[in-house]
This record gives C-alpha cells, structure tokens and sequence, in this order.
C-alpha cells in the first residue's frame, strides 16, 4: 500500500509506516500526551477537537501541560517526546522550532547543542537517522547564547 492508497482508505497504521517529512514543529509541544502521561504518571485532559482562536490553544497547554512539564526537566520531557512522536510517525526529516528561551532553559547554547545531540543519537530509528534541521527563532545572536 502507498501513501495514496493509505490515505485515501483511511488507514493510519499504513500511514505511520510510510516516511514523511515534518517541517514545522515547536519543539516543546510536538509530542504526544500520551507519552507525556506515561513517562509522568499523570492524566492528561485531551486537547479540544477544535481550538477557538491561538489564546484558546495556549490556555489549553498551559493549564494541562505546563502544570506536568514545566522547568527544565518538562521541558527536556516535551522535546523528548517530540522525537519520540516522530519517530512513530517515521519522520526522517523533522525541522524543529526553538526559542531563545528554550535554549536559556536548559543553560545556553552550549548545553542546548549537547541535549538535542544525544536526543538525536538516541531516537533515530534503525532505517536511517532523524535529521534534524534546526529553524532557530532568536531575537538575538543564537551564536552568543
């Protein structure tokens, strides 16, 4: 079966087997709840079907994520099941979007290279690594972090 067939026949789990291409992720909310409820322990009220407007989701992460994965160590959390969500869904081609402060979270530019090295090292899956292309939205001089 090709994407086209899975597609068309609505089949999901044909549709995670098929290598795809994500080229727009916030890092710290491209995960999926169910990983984050099963690495914390706790329950997670599903997202609406449909959010009202950007406020409506933000109010959403913030009363249900943040309170499980805030700090460093959330944040380390939500980027590892980002990696984890793509790999599921065999994305070999994953482009991520940090902030700066995402990257002063977790102690600058330095430790944030070091992080997502060993995140990438340990999550790529056996076919072919996750390439990770960074898309680094900084108000200032990433380099200076």
């Amino acid at each position: 079966m090709d994407l086209i067939e899975a597609l068309e026949t609505g089949n999901l789990e044909q549709l995670l087997q098929v290598p795809k291409s994500d080229i727009h992720n916030h890092a710290g909310r491209g995960g999926n709840i169910k990983f984050i409820s099963e690495r914390t322990g706790r329950h997670i009220l599903p997202p609406p079907g449909k959010y009202d407007s950007l406020s409506h989701m933000q109010k959403w992460f913030d009363e249900n994520i943040k309170p499980i994965c805030g700090g460093k160590e959330g944040q380390l959390l939500r980027w590892e099941a980002c990696f984890a969500e793509a790999k599921r869904n065999n994305i070999s081609r994953l482009a991520l979007s940090f902030s700066r402060l995402d990257v002063g979270l977790v102690g600058g530019m330095q430790a944030f290279i070091e992080i997502l090295d060993w995140k990438h090292c340990t999550l790529g899956n056996n076919k072919h690594m996750l390439k990770i292309f960074f898309e680094m939205k900084c108000m200032w001089n990433c380099s200076a972090a």
